[in-house]
């Protein structure tokens, strides 16, 4: 082969090695539904590091998952005020994060901060559509309240009304 042709073949897989780190970059595109709401594409379980939030405790004779206060966040929506809960870990100093479910424990969106992106249409979503309130801070929403390293999804599902309801509160003060 000359040398031409060898620069030509190094030239073109250059170029596919720079399209495919910009595809990684900005992840699986999701289109919207009916409701303006980014859809979610699967993510390799191979990411799924979920076992790192959680650890199993034994609570009135059954097995409980009790989950990171740190990495659990509630979203309550900024209109109505319903709830989702979602396990939240920043990567490489907020360059990149880690977002799960908390009941499906299904990993929703994953960027490792460098090249790796996924969902992040959905991100920004419920960045600017929710209320996002992290479980390490309960007692900044209700009064006399003592925060806990590790919360059960029941106590969770207790905590939420009560949060919203001081969301409600505190939202009403500011617009006046």
């Amino acid at each position: 082969m000359n040398k031409d042709r060898l620069i030509e073949i190094k030239k073109r897989l250059l170029a596919l090695g720079l399209a495919g780190i910009m595809l990684g970059t900005t992840g699986c595109s999701s289109k919207k539904d009916g409701n303006d709401i980014p859809k979610i594409s699967p993510i390799s379980i191979e990411y799924s590091n979920v076992e790192n939030y959680y650890k199993n405790a034994i609570r009135d004779g059954k097995a409980t998952k009790l989950y990171k206060s740190k990495n659990t966040f509630l979203l309550f929506d900024k209109n109505t005020y319903d709830v989702k809960e979602y396990i939240f870990d920043t990567v490489l100093y907020n360059l990149g994060c880690q977002i799960y479910e908390l009941k499906s424990e299904k990993l929703i969106i994953y960027g490792n901060g460098i090249a790796t992106r996924y969902n992040y249409e959905y991100y920004e979503y419920l960045v600017n559509n929710n209320y996002q309130v992290c479980l390490a801070e309960v007692s900044n929403y209700i009064e006399g309240y003592d925060n806990k390293d590790y919360y059960s999804l029941d106590e969770i599902k207790k905590l939420e009304p009560q949060i919203a309801e001081s969301l409600k509160i505190i939202n009403e003060t500011i617009k006046k």
